[in-house]
């Protein structure tokens, strides 16, 4: 454990602690940070049932209303997704007489009176059952009880005194297609008594941007219906959700359409999608919407409505006043009630810490002028105010420049019971990333409760990923600077120490990215630092070197800034990933697809060899007498055009957990030029590809074999090359399995691996080559199966 007390002042201060590796912790313990004037509010303590990321639209939602707001049914889809790998079990009772049977159900037939006995038989293709001394009834398309009548009236043709009874032994299995804003579209087979709930769930759930109000149901017969999940939600209409799916039905989620929010002193605070096609909604359906106010009487409402100029225009709505809601309007409820004596609390670095009165300190600038709150060495360009929403007490984080305040460029109105919280300069820059295994936490001392905060490491990385202004070069304290707000690029350099001595700079070249990506890059001369402002997210480097500065990676994926970045001599994978804020909650580090361009050249080098190759031995062969078979030159015709235009991957196999390499730094790979690296989400599903008669992504089961993906992809067409089956593990490293006639050496699937069919070289043998035909199929099989993992996570 590390201490660290903060300077002695005239009252006690905060002591901030931090157990781990970095002192960049302290400053960030308190919690995390809305966009406020710039930032959304996020979670302070996101439990174990909770995304991490928070959904956009709500984000946006939560900054205008100052308080944090949810889309209304994050639980249900949570609930979903969780569900989702949970296996269906049995209908359990009677089925009852409406029941439509078809091919694969499974029955028991009793006959009792003059002849007695038991017969179990499945409903076979044809859709016909048979019993001894009857003639074949057609059983599918019949309800289970007109199936009953039919049958009782051959048993009463046939034998005298006999009563037939059915009952159902076993439901048989129906194949849908659930497409859409759903984790894994596609094909599936479920329970002949399925609703479409149930293929939802089995699909993973629906996305956070898919709709829950436009789920569309079609069937093979063309006819098309829409659920609305806010009837089972709000318990308006729960049996309209209650349709049993047919084989062949069609379930397509599309993308979440209009929405409104309400906040403040209501019931049911959150954000709601209208109708589908609709595009407003009168004030009495909002306010159902919200369960109604949290108490009766007299309410001030506000009504937020955007403008053309993406700003909020607020009216205050009166007792007649009942306006139509329009996409984006934000309703916010508030109780009218005396006016409390206000207060703030002043924390952290600072002379005065303590209780102020608001009359006394209404805005930042009256509170920060006040003397002897800013300290000499108070980081200038990072506080944070922490405010508390009525009725909830939901705290969130808005940040400020402190020097911005002084100067009378920026400026907020503070609130009853907001805290305003103050750090020492001697907490930047960041020393070194945040690992998993860190705690951070802060105690206070000068405050009427005592007690620490825990915050979670991935509101440290998004609060982080926010505001970091990276100053690298020849300057005295190199690194990452979290800035609330713009500043000059001479400002800039002062925070990092200045320029080293001796070192005489004509220009600083600065680059600014946006969402992780290069957008700009400009030299700024020495005189003209005061003029140019930079900001969160740009990068300003002393040093000169613009071969450096020229050479970029890129990360994307399951990261939580994803693009291109800048990469200097020593630069090592792990560093990539911290520059990009670190991996997300559902990151799969084990799958992380590593490509490098000199891979590329030497892997597209030797594919054009084998084209190039291909194409002399089949032109020389049809010079000779006996000519080579029409069939074998055409196939070697289409294998070259194939090959001139495979697109080689380039992938290295690597470590890449940040914990891993955080403890093995031998296994952290050098980083260079064009090098790109991929982070898919993780999964459970396997991918079966090449010559399969349907490559599909399939559900992992822990314990299912090879053989059994394979035959649930069709099994191998006519051109596969059984023998060279192999399976492309979440590292990209390969093993064969050597299948011959299903018996193959026995490997463990893991989740996200793929099995891979490659194609048969034998009708190339007659074909005299140097270069292995057979190898090179199955390498150009293992790149499309890794585009294909990518291209599936980016949809």
């Amino acid at each position: 454990m590390i201490a660290k007390t903060l300077p002695d002042g005239p009252r006690h201060r905060h002591v901030i602690r931090h157990i781990g590796r970095t002192a960049l912790a302290m400053a960030f313990a308190v919690g995390m940070l809305t966009t406020s004037a710039h930032a959304a509010p996020l979670k302070q303590r996101p439990s174990s049932a909770q995304t991490r990321t928070e959904h956009p639209i709500a984000a946006d939602y939560s900054a205008r209303a100052g308080s944090r707001l949810t889309i209304f049914g994050d639980r249900f889809r949570a609930s979903l997704a969780r569900d989702s790998n949970t296996e269906q079990p049995e209908p359990l009772g009677q089925i009852g007489d409406d029941y439509i049977i078809g091919a694969g159900d499974r029955l028991v037939v009793r006959l009792r009176g003059s002849r007695n006995e038991t017969t179990e038989l499945t409903i076979d293709r044809s859709g016909r059952i048979a019993l001894d001394e009857l003639n074949p009834i057609m059983a599918a398309g019949l309800s289970l009880g007109e199936l009953r009548d039919t049958l009782q009236d051959a048993v009463s043709s046939q034998f005298l005194d006999t009563r037939a009874f059915v009952t159902i032994d076993g439901i048989r299995q129906i194949s849908v297609t659930v497409t859409g804003a759903v984790p894994f579209p596609g094909p599936l087979q479920i329970s002949s008594l399925a609703t479409p709930l149930d293929a939802l769930k089995a699909a993973g759930g629906i996305d956070p941007m898919g709709s829950l109000r436009a789920v569309i149901l079609g069937s093979e017969g063309g006819n098309r219906s829409v659920i609305d999940l806010y009837d089972l939600l709000l318990g308006s209409n729960p049996a309209a959700n209650r349709v049993t799916l047919h084989a062949g039905d069609r379930i397509h989620v599309p993308p979440i359409g209009s929405t409104i929010a309400i906040a403040g002193a209501v019931k049911r605070p959150g954000v709601f999608e209208l109708s589908p096609g609709k595009t407003t909604i009168s004030l009495e359906e909002a306010i159902l919407f919200s369960g109604g106010p949290l108490r009766p009487g007299a309410h001030d409402i506000t009504l937020s409505r955007l403008g053309a100029d993406g700003l909020d225009q607020h009216q205050q709505l009166g007792g007649n006043d009942k306006p139509m809601l329009e996409n984006g309007d934000l309703l916010i409820w508030q109780t009218p009630q005396a006016v409390p004596q206000g207060r703030i609390t002043l924390s952290g670095h600072t002379g005065r810490p303590g209780i102020v009165t608001l009359d006394h300190a209404f805005s930042l600038a009256r509170l920060l002028r006040q003397p002897g709150v800013i300290l000499p060495d108070n980081y200038s360009w990072l506080g944070l105010i922490a405010r508390r929403a009525d009725p909830t007490g939901q705290v969130t984080y808005i940040s400020f420049a402190p020097q911005a305040v002084i100067e009378g460029t920026r400026d907020r109105r503070l609130q009853d019971r907001d805290e305003v919280i103050l750090f020492p300069a001697e907490l930047f820059p960041l020393a070194a990333p945040i690992l998993p295994k860190d705690e951070i936490v802060i105690a206070e001392t000068d405050t009427e409760d005592t007690g620490e905060l825990p915050l979670p490491l991935d509101d440290l990385r998004a609060l982080i990923g926010s505001l970091e202004l990276d100053i690298g070069g020849t300057v005295q304290q190199p690194g990452r600077y979290p800035v609330a707000d713009s500043l000059s690029a001479e400002q800039a350099l002062a925070l990092a120490g200045g320029v080293q001595p001796g070192v005489d700079v004509e220009t600083i070249a600065h680059s600014r990215y946006q969402q992780g990506a290069m957008i700009s890059r400009a030299d700024i001369p020495a005189d003209r630092l005061g003029n140019v402002m930079v900001s969160a997210g740009d990068v300003l480097h002393v040093d000169g070197d613009r071969q450096a500065l020229a050479r970029a990676v890129e990360i994307t994926g399951a990261v939580l800034r994803p693009g291109r970045y800048a990469v200097q001599a020593g630069d090592r994978l792990s560093d990539l990933i911290t520059r990009a804020g670190g991996l997300t909650e559902q990151a799969f580090p084990e799958g992380a697809i590593f490509t490098r361009q000199s891979e590329k050249r030497l892997e597209k080098q030797r594919i054009l060899q084998a084209a190039q190759e291909l194409d002399q031995v089949v032109a020389t062969m049809l010079t000779r007498d006996d000519k080579p078979d029409r069939d074998l030159i055409e196939m070697s015709r289409k294998l070259s055009e194939e090959l001139r235009t495979a697109l080689p991957l380039g992938r290295i196999t690597v470590e890449a957990d940040p914990l891993t390499l955080a403890n093995n730094p031998a296994q952290d790979l050098l980083l260079q030029d064009g090098d790109t690296v991929y982070f898919p989400e993780r999964t459970l599903t396997v991918r079966v590809s090449g010559e399969v008669l349907s490559p599909a992504a399939l559900q992992f089961i822990s314990g299912k074999d090879v053989a059994s993906y394979l035959k649930e992809a069709g099994g191998f067409t006519a051109l596969a090359d059984k023998a060279r089956t192999f399976v492309v593990t979440p590292d990209g490293s390969a093993r064969p399995l050597k299948v011959s006639a299903w018996n193959y050496d026995p490997i463990t699937v893991l989740p996200g691996s793929t099995i891979v069919a490659p194609r048969d070289p034998k009708p190339f043998d007659a074909i005299e080559l140097t270069a292995n035909i057979g190898n090179i199929l199955s390498q150009i099989a293992v790149t499309a199966a890794s585009i294909a993992v990518i291209t599936d996570n980016d949809d």
